[in-house]
């Protein structure tokens, strides 16, 4: 049996779960690798799926906006494809899976090339007999070679379907069952609003109404509007969610992390994994920033999204690599390789080296010449082989605009 995808949702899974194995779904030109996300991803709301013919597509193919199925689609190096993008051709027939925006822009997640007659629905299960099953409002015949995964089917599970439309009908080739028993998901978020016997949580894709009842554990903090909290819920066939447990944790006035700076626009930076809004009230403070860059963030929570009170920059392309001999050390001070080299109380010293050991120094260059260590590492055997990579800069065009 494949290896499917992660569940996303509760009916996402399903539909995935049958659509796309990970050895099938490549990057636009990298295995597995998505690019940078468009801008409109941090006013993405909502995730919707429908099958379509290629209209148009841009000359390159990637990136760009193609037509399908009389929508317009942006498509970039985020987007994942069962084939080769260059293999889709205008008519070919295609399901896309795309966030939708709020002014309306499908930005395109996944394009999966179909054949024709291919169907591919998600439904809850109604009837089921020797021949047939009704899933949803559909009617699938079952053949022998129809395989069946996931929980003993029962009317009232979920089940994901691909099939083939011939004149009999819908012919089914996979179904993927699973118990609306054991049907739960987890999300992170944010209380928007609450009201008795329910609650809205604003995840990270879409805000949520999570049902709150007698059985409902609620645990940590006294619960709030704009507190963050974790969801484990029940979906029901009628799929709504029921919440078995809530970790409530106050919103902090600030958080603080650190990483390298990925990418940088006028409203926007995103500093590892984490997207930080930029406004006119920011202080950006260090060296010029440009992408590759260590930051390290202060940040307040908002409904928006963290929004950056202080950054401090650290310039990886100021720094430079000293390989040698301890020649001397005296408290603050290092001789290394015949260049005299100043450590402070923010140096890391690994290793423990002493005079006469083999070295690596990263070291940055101050205004009046003298150098100051990042890091001062002992290299094992005598000779640069386990010491610590220096970064390679990544800047780009345009980098390095407050």
């Amino acid at each position: 049996m494949k290896r499917y995808a992660k569940l996303l949702g509760v009916l996402l899974v399903i539909l995935a779960l049958i659509m796309t194995t990970s050895s099938q779904v490549m990057a636009a030109g990298n295995v597995n690798a998505p690019g940078p996300w468009p801008k409109a991803f941090k006013f993405a709301f909502g995730i919707t799926s429908f099958s379509g013919t290629v209209e148009s597509q841009p000359e390159e193919v990637v990136p760009g906006e193609w037509v399908i199925a009389g929508k317009k689609v942006t498509v970039g190096e985020w987007t994942r494809f069962n084939v080769l993008p260059t293999s889709i051709q205008p008519g070919d027939y295609v399901q896309v899976k795309a966030f939708e925006s709020k002014d309306g822009e499908l930005i395109a997640l996944l394009i999966i090339k179909l054949n024709a007659n291919e169907v591919r629905f998600v439904g809850v299960i109604k009837e089921i007999n020797d021949s047939y099953w009704v899933v949803g409002e559909k009617t699938v015949l079952i053949t022998a070679e129809t395989e069946i995964h996931g929980g003993t089917p029962d009317v009232g599970d979920y089940a994901g379907v691909l099939a083939q439309e011939t004149e009999e009908g819908l012919v089914a080739e996979h179904i993927v069952v699973v118990d609306a028993a054991r049907t739960t998901v987890h999300f992170p978020g944010v209380i928007r609003s609450m009201d008795e016997g329910s609650w809205i949580i604003a995840s990270p894709r879409t805000d949520r109404k999570v049902i709150i009842n007698e059985e409902t554990s609620i645990e940590g903090d006294q619960p709030d509007v704009g507190d963050r909290v974790k969801v484990w819920a029940t979906v029901t066939p009628e799929k709504e969610l029921i919440a078995t447990r809530i970790i409530v944790r106050d919103t902090p006035s600030e958080v603080s992390f650190k990483g390298r700076i990925q990418e940088m626009a006028e409203d926007h930076w995103i500093v590892g994994r984490q997207m930080v809004l930029i406004t006119p009230d920011t202080v950006i403070e260090g060296d010029d920033p440009n992408i590759g860059d260590v930051a390290e963030v202060w940040a307040r929570p908002t409904e928006d999204g963290l929004v950056a009170n202080r950054i401090v920059v650290t310039s990886l392309q100021q720094y430079s690599v000293i390989r040698g001999v301890v020649e001397a050390h005296d408290n603050d001070i290092w001789v290394i390789a015949g260049q005299t080299i100043k450590a402070t109380a923010d140096t890391k010293i690994i290793r423990n080296p002493q005079v006469g050991d083999m070295v690596v120094a990263v070291v940055h260059t101050e205004a009046d010449g003298t150098l100051i260590a990042r890091h001062i590492t002992k290299v094992p055997g005598g000779d640069s082989e386990g010491a610590p990579p220096m970064p390679t800069p990544r800047p780009r065009p345009g980098a390095g605009k407050r």
